[in-house]
């Protein structure tokens, strides 16, 4: 599995933001009811995020620590996927929110206020936090580098290729060696 990348959130957000701005813009009847994410949502969604924290800082813990309770590597793999779908999902909400909150702010000098503003906000902010959630807990989900002589391993021993001292001793070591 990839790591995220955080310009492809900064992407999702920009174009969720224009999305949500426009479409807002040419329904304005239907912005009420569609547009944005009710309030229980809204804390099922901070659930998720305080979910995906807790699970992910278990991880954290075996990963520091591997002499405690053993971790099944399908369940921490599982949990880097969920971080990733948080702030995948949150780079959304927080995009369409705001492009909605835009479009909003910028009918406040024609009218008074709307009903869903303080709603549009709460938006914006569970999507921003949201997002970071799901971010810090995948980088909690990493894995360190295997050996401490090379830091930018990639994880991936199998392209690496090994050095002359690396091989075994056992047979066939000696017809290595006499072929110096």
């Amino acid at each position: 599995m990839k790591p995220l990348r955080y310009r492809w959130l900064a992407l999702i957000a920009a174009v969720a933001l224009a999305a949500g701005g426009v479409v807002s813009g040419l329904w304005p009847d239907l912005r009420r009811v569609v547009f944005t994410v009710p309030w229980p949502t809204l804390a099922l969604s901070t659930l998720l995020a305080v979910v995906c924290l807790v699970l992910a800082w278990r991880v954290r813990a075996y990963i520091k620590d591997p002499r405690r309770r053993p971790i099944n590597a399908v369940f921490a793999s599982r949990i880097a996927v969920l971080a990733q779908t948080c702030a995948v999902y949150g780079a959304i909400l927080f995009g369409w929110a705001g492009g909605v909150l835009l479009y909003d702010l910028s009918l406040l000098r024609f009218r008074s206020g709307t009903e869903n503003l303080f709603l549009t906000l709460a938006n914006v902010g569970v999507g921003v936090g949201v997002c970071i959630a799901g971010c810090v807990a995948e980088t909690w989900c990493k894995r360190p580098p295997e050996g401490p002589e090379d830091p930018k391993d990639s994880g991936d021993a199998a392209e690496r290729r090994p050095r002359r001292n690396e091989f075994p001793e056992g047979e066939g070591g000696y017809a290595r060696n006499r072929g110096r």
